[in-house]
């Protein structure tokens, strides 16, 4: 069980490392990938419903189907009504193939011959639907050879694009991390702004928080952008005159 299991998963890991080859149109195989679409668009319009078999194929079929279930449940069930035993210690000469102590019961003969009679109710269905399916197929065939000239070219033309586009390099665990690092700063202010405005709080917490995750993942400090905000907050008229004739002194000594 361990070696089954070791080899399965590494058929699965070489298929997900090589997913890109293996399933990539190649220019050798145009002819075998027609087929398979041109078989695969016949068997479309050639799809088969129970509505339109005829009653006595019906009747053979789901009879035959039905009795074929029941004789296998009682061959299965009531083995001892069909078949005899014979032990690997008993004498070979006393071995007997037929008749009611030997190896086929005779109720086995004519659970056999039932068998075989029911069978052909599929075998009917079989041979009806063959039939059916000429017609259908022929329209089919006569729609699809038309294509068969431009499928292949855009078939073709796919396989060059898939064989000169470069492939893939997948990212190495150092790129991934930093990845998902740079996409949890990215997320943290949406989630941010959103908690804030379903809680009622001030729009500027959120724009606080966003500006200092932002500064984290290598923006300009959030203490400068407050600062240079709050600065021209203040004004002459909300202040005393005497404050604000100290105000002015200061800056003309700054200056």
């Amino acid at each position: 069980v361990v070696f089954w299991a070791g080899m399965a998963w590494a058929i699965q890991n070489e298929f997900a490392k090589r997913h890109r080859e293996l399933t990539a149109p190649k220019e050798e195989y145009i002819d075998l990938d027609w087929l398979d679409y041109r078989q695969a668009y016949i068997e479309k319009r050639c799809a088969l419903s129970w509505k339109i078999v005829p009653t006595p194929v019906k009747v053979l079929f789901s009879g035959g189907a039905l009795g074929l279930i029941v004789i296998a449940h009682l061959i299965f069930w009531r083995k001892r009504l069909f078949f005899g035993t014979f032990s690997v210690t008993d004498d070979i000469d006393e071995l007997k193939w037929y008749g009611s102590d030997g190896m086929l019961k005779p109720i086995a003969p004519v659970a056999l011959a039932a068998a075989c009679l029911l069978f052909s109710g599929w075998i009917a269905f079989s041979c009806w639907s063959r039939n059916w399916r000429r017609k259908p197929a022929a329209v089919a065939l006569e729609e699809i050879l038309p294509q068969e000239r431009a499928w292949k070219e855009a078939r073709l033309e796919e396989a060059r694009n898939f064989r000169l586009a470069p492939s893939p390099t997948p990212a190495s665990p150092k790129q991934q991390q930093q990845q998902q690092q740079q996409q949890q700063f990215t997320e943290t202010p949406r989630s941010a702004a959103q908690s804030a405005s379903s809680r009622g709080a001030a729009p500027g917490l959120a724009e606080e928080r966003s500006e200092g995750v932002q500064a984290l993942s290598g923006g300009s400090s959030p203490m400068a952008r407050n600062e240079a905000d709050e600065a021209p907050q203040t004004s002459d008229s909300e202040v005393g005159p005497d404050l604000a004739a100290g105000q002015g002194q200061v800056r003309s000594v700054s200056i």
